[in-house]
This record gives C-alpha cells, sequence and structure tokens, in this order.
C-alpha cells in the first residue's frame, strides 16, 4: 500500500469521526466535555487508520469473513486504497517518482512540525532550569516562579511542578493566586501534561490531517474548561470575574509554552472560556448526548479497527514480502536479443530462495513440464480474485499441489534455473481477465527501479 492511500484513508475515516463530535457537541465549549471522552473520539480517528497502515490482519482463519457494516467497512477501505493506489502506479517511471514526492512531502512535514514541537520543549526546559522553588501547593506540588514572560502553566513527568510567573506573583491577590493554583493542581491531578505531550507526538505524525488536529484541539479546550470549573467550584460571581481579569492579564503578555497553560494563545477559544468562567459552566446533566458520543464513538473505533483489519489481508507490499532479497532484472515488454518481447517481470534471488505467495490463491498448477515445453522449466500457476492468474516459471522446486489454497505470506516453492535460463530467478507472467498484462498493474512492487 502507498504512503498516498494511507494519507487519503486517514483523511476520510477521521473525517467521518470529526463529523460525529461536531455534530455532537458542536462550539457549545461552554458545557463542560469529558477530556476522556474526546480521548476515545482522537483514538476512534486514528487507531483504525494505523492498523490500515501497518497491515495487522484478522487473528482468525481467512475462511472468516466480516459481514454487515465491519464487512462494507472492510470494502470501502480496500476501494480506497486501490484508488490511491491505481492513481500513483502510472506506467513507466512516473510510478515511483510520484511516489517518492508524496514520501518527501510527508517527512518533510513530519520533519517541520517536529522542529517546532521541540523548539518549545528546549524553551520550557530553559523556564524551568530557570525557574526558583517557592515551596509546594496546597495539592503537594512544588511551586516555582520564572522571571520569564510565560503565563503560569504546569509540567508533567519526573519534573512535576507549577511555575508562575513573578510579575504575576506580586500583582495578584491571595484569592486569585489559589484560583490559578487550583487550575494548575487539576491539570496535574488529571496528568494533563502527559496526555498533552501524547497528543503533540500523534499531531507530528497526523500533521496533514485537519481533523485530527482540531480533535485534539478541543481536548485541549476541554481540559482548561474542567480546569476552570475545578478552580472555581465554590466561587462566587466577583470571584469569577476576579478570575477572568487574570486570564485576560495572560492572554496579553508573554507566549505561550509546551505543557498545558493557564491560556491557550486560541483567542476564539478563549473568548469562549471567559464568558464561560463570568456566566457559569453549563452541565449536560442528563447526560443523554455525553452518552450518545461515547458510546458512538466507541462503535466507529471498533468498527473502524475491524474493517480495517478486515481490508488488510496481509497481501504483500513489498518485493521483500515476495521474494526476499530479489530484484526486478527484466521489466515487461522489453524486447530481448531474439527480437521477442518479454512477456513478464524477472526477478532474480539467490537459488533456493523462497517464494512466497503474494496474496490468497488457488494453486491451479504445479508441474515440471509446464505447457508441454522444457523451457519453462518447473512452475506453480496461481489464480487470485478478479480472475487475475500469474505464472511462476523456472521454479528449482515447488511446496504446493494443484487444488491446495494458499494464503498470503505461505511458502509455494523456491527460486531456481530450470528450463531455458541463464541464472538463478522467477518469471513472473500475469493475466487478468484472460488477457495477459504487465505484472506492475497487479503488484506495484515489481516495477523495476530506474538505471
Amino acid at each position: 500500500m502507498s504512503i498516498l492511500a494511507a494519507c487519503l484513508f486517514s483523511l476520510v475515516w477521521a473525517a467521518a469521526v470529526w463529523a460525529l463530535a461536531a455534530s455532537t457537541g458542536g462550539d457549545r465549549f461552554r458545557t463542560v466535555w469529558s477530556p476522556g471522552l474526546l480521548l476515545a473520539v482522537i483514538a476512534a480517528s486514528v487507531l483504525p487508520c494505523v492498523v490500515f497502515v501497518i497491515g495487522w490482519q484478522w487473528p482468525f482463519e481467512r475462511t472468516i469473513s466480516a459481514s454487515g457494516p465491519i464487512g462494507m467497512a472492510g470494502e470501502e477501505f480496500r476501494a480506497i486504497s486501490g484508488i490511491a493506489d491505481r492513481t500513483v502506479l502510472v506506467s513507466g517511471g512516473s510510478a515511483l517518482q510520484l511516489e517518492s514526492i508524496v514520501v518527501a512531502l510527508y517527512l518533510s512535514g513530519v520533519a517541520w512540525t517536529a522542529v517546532r514541537q521541540v523548539y518549545g520543549t528546549v524553551r520550557v526546559l530553559l523556564v524551568l532550569r530557570s525557574a526558583q522553588a517557592l515551596g509546594h501547593t496546597p495539592g503537594g506540588w512544588p511551586l516555582r516562579a520564572t522571571d520569564r514572560p510565560v503565563p503560569p502553566f504546569a509540567v508533567g513527568g519526573p519534573m512535576a511542578s507549577v511555575v508562575m510567573p513573578e510579575g504575576m506573583l506580586k500583582a495578584l491577590s491571595k484569592g486569585q493566586m489559589a484560583a490559578i493554583v487550583a487550575h494548575e493542581e487539576s491539570h496535574l491531578r488529571h496528568r494533563d501534561p502527559l496526555v498533552s505531550q501524547c497528543l503533540t507526538v500523534l499531531g507530528i505524525v497526523f500533521w496533514f490531517n485537519p481533523f485530527v488536529k482540531d480533535l485534539i484541539g478541543r481536548w485541549r479546550s476541554a481540559v482548561e474548561l474542567r480546569a476552570d470549573s475545578d478552580a472555581l467550584k465554590h466561587a462566587g460571581s466577583i470571584e469569577r470575574r476576579a478570575y477572568a481579569q487574570v486570564l485576560i492579564g495572560a492572554l496579553r503578555g508573554g507566549v505561550n509554552p509546551l505543557p498545558v497553560s493557564f491560556s491557550s494563545r486560541n483567542i476564539r477559544n478563549d473568548k469562549m472560556r471567559i464568558s464561560a468562567i463570568v456566566k457559569g459552566f453549563e452541565f449536560d446533566r442528563a447526560g443523554r448526548a455525553r452518552l450518545f458520543a461515547c458510546c458512538a464513538a466507541l462503535m466507529l473505533l471498533a468498527a473502524g479497527t475491524a474493517g480495517a483489519l478486515s481490508a488488510n489481508t496481509g497481501a504483500a507490499t513489498t518485493l521483500e514480502e515476495f521474494i526476499s532479497g530479489g530484484r526486478v532484472v527484466s521489466a515487461y515488454g522489453v524486447k530481448r536479443k531474439n527480437l521477442r518481447v518479454h512477456t513478464g517481470v524477472d526477478v532474480a534471488a539467490r537459488l533456493g530462495t523462497e517464494i512466497l505467495a503474494p496474496n490468497d490463491a488457488l494453486v491451479t498448477q504445479a508441474t515440471d513440464l509446464f505447457r508441454g515445453n522444457p523451457r519453462w522449466g518447473k512452475a506453480v500457476v496461481l489464480e487470485f480474485e478478479d480472475d487475475v492468474v500469474v505464472w511462476l516459471t523456472h521454479l528449482d522446486s515447488y511446496t504446493v499441489s494443484p487444488g491446495d489454497r494458499v494464503a498470503a505470506g505461505q511458502v509455494i516453492g523456491t527460486v531456481g534455473s530450470t528450463g531455458q535460463s541463464t541464472g538463478s530467478h522467477v518469471h513472473v507472467e500475469t493475466y487478468k481477465d484472460a488477457r495477459r498484462v504487465d505484472p506492475v498493474t497487479i503488484w506495484p512492487f515489481l516495477q523495476q527501479a530506474a538505471k
């Protein structure tokens, strides 16, 4: 499967999950969403994509097929992968060139996003190194002060602590300080900084996916709202307004560091936070919408993962998975010295190297005298779905018999030099609907590398 297929699947699947989350919660940020629920939605958006990419297979017999929505999902995923692969697999050397461009663009995006995050991490470490210990918060967390122009923030892990700017410590009243410290303690109690770091890594991997990024942003907003709610649990209107003023002040000064901090530097979200702080948080007491979203997210996660599992049949995607150490030495359609056009693809490998079935297939022939002509040597013929038939000739030996059903990755024979052959190799000849076709159109990894 090409990286283009993986990216396309990620976008389509995450868009479906994002649509569910948006339709259930929308932009009602005054309703305190459960960050745990949003994490479930994020997992539902990315886990099937990961399964789809790594090609994890069903831990059951292949004769068991998924049905209903799961089976339909698998078919859709196969269709997405097929469309993308056919887009990439144009004739000539342009296939490799396009795939190389896509890989280069993806890795460039990963590198750029990672550099930005590493820069933020270094800035945080510099702030922590220069911060002075002030004691401990009421919850027992280390409290530090920094002269850097940053908003209050919490750091998790071995260096777990609450960091406050010195200017804010001098300017705020005890009540305001207590509310802000309670806000940061809420983050530490729920391990928000650690989860934030994990989501940051996820954001690097899925940098191209706006739906995953939006869901991560919604989680960050949710944990801020939860921390605000914890800090103002028993506060009156006066305390709420004072707390909102502190938030406005934090927005006006400083730069937001990497960990979870008091201000998000997202103007739209912080305006909604201020409105929720002043007017009060709206809790969904009935919990119906949240329950529906949670159930729907879990159903999506299950169906998506199952669909991705059923979509990945274990088919070979690289030459190494077909013939270990093999290399394509002669492409389809090349004119030989005898002026004959080559009718297949030749893969050279060391004598005796195992040949693995590129996909589930039916063995229709396994013979020492193929088509009554000794020039082919020992041969195996496999029949796949969609009326695809492949001849594998010049084998040293074969381990299957006519009528056998083989699974993808099963050994069917070894590389040889039997028949009319000048060296150990396998001749791969492919037919689609009884018409000879270039094997590359069926198995992209048989594309000969540019010289």
